[in-house]
This record gives structure tokens, C-alpha cells and sequence, in this order.
């Protein structure tokens, strides 16, 4: 992460509430996509 590169410290659990974050995000963001999209996000993730 581009924050502990600059040297931030960073509790582990607020990495981890990030992360589940954009997973949700990236899930909904893929219900709105075409359905040759979605075809293709389901591929990424599985």
C-alpha cells in the first residue's frame, strides 16, 4: 500500500476494513455492468 511506503503506520485491521470495502464497492460496481462484463468480472474473481 502506497501509505506504507511513505512510511504511515497503518493498524492492520483498518487495511483489512479497506479491503473488504472495495470488494463490496467492486461487487456492486459489477451489477451495473453490461452483461459481457459481468461474465467476464465473474472469471476474475472466482
Amino acid at each position: 500500500m502506497w501509505l506504507q511506503q511513505r512510511d504511515y503506520e497503518i493498524d492492520p485491521k483498518l487495511i483489512e476494513v479497506a479491503a473488504t470495502a472495495m470488494q463490496v464497492n467492486l461487487a456492486k460496481s459489477a451489477s451495473l455492468a453490461v452483461p459481457a462484463m459481468k461474465r467476464e468480472l465473474r472469471a476474475l474473481l472466482a
